[in-house]
């Protein structure tokens, strides 16, 4: 993927546009990979596709929870729908068996590219507005934010 549109699409994350959006206005191929997810299950899933296409460490329970808006409690058991349902895997880090860490199930790894390459698209149109010189200056400023944050989560484990 272009590197400026992902990097748009990292400042602005996906699920932005799918809250404000209906599920029902997304084409029907994606709509069709999407299994009945509700708008939580499917921001669940989000959240996790995007740390893993930005190669960032998996989620905590806690973390998501946090992203969601959720209880840990409710967290949990949406997480366990969605694994079940083959959209998210848990794995159980090696450093402390105590936590459990949220990855991509199979299903999830095809919506969370299809959603990123619909959500590009009008990414495309907008960058393709500004000048090379201004492409390139947004470019390194979103490369520093980003790395700030990376700096930011290494911090903070």
């Amino acid at each position: 993927m272009d590197k400026e549109v992902l990097t748009f699409i990292n400042m602005f994350s996906v699920y932005f546009y799918l809250q404000s959006n209906s599920l029902k206005k997304l084409p029907a191929n994606i709509q069709s990979k999407l299994h009945n997810l509700n708008q939580q299950q499917l921001k669940a899933v989000i959240n996790v596709k995007i740390r893993e296409f930005n190669q960032l460490p998996p989620l905590s329970l806690g973390e998501l929870a946090e992203c969601l808006g959720m209880k840990k409690a409710s967290t949990s058991l949406l997480v366990s729908d969605l694994v079940d349902k083959k959209f998210l895997c848990r794995t159980v880090d090696e450093k402390n068996r105590r936590h459990i860490k949220i990855k991509c199930g199979l299903k999830s790894k095809k919506i969370g590219d299809s959603l990123f390459e619909f959500a590009s698209k009008p990414i495309k149109e907008i960058l393709g507005n500004l000048t090379a010189k201004e492409r390139e200056y947004f470019l390194k400023a979103s490369e520093k934010i980003f790395n700030l944050y990376l700096d930011k989560i290494g911090k903070e484990k």
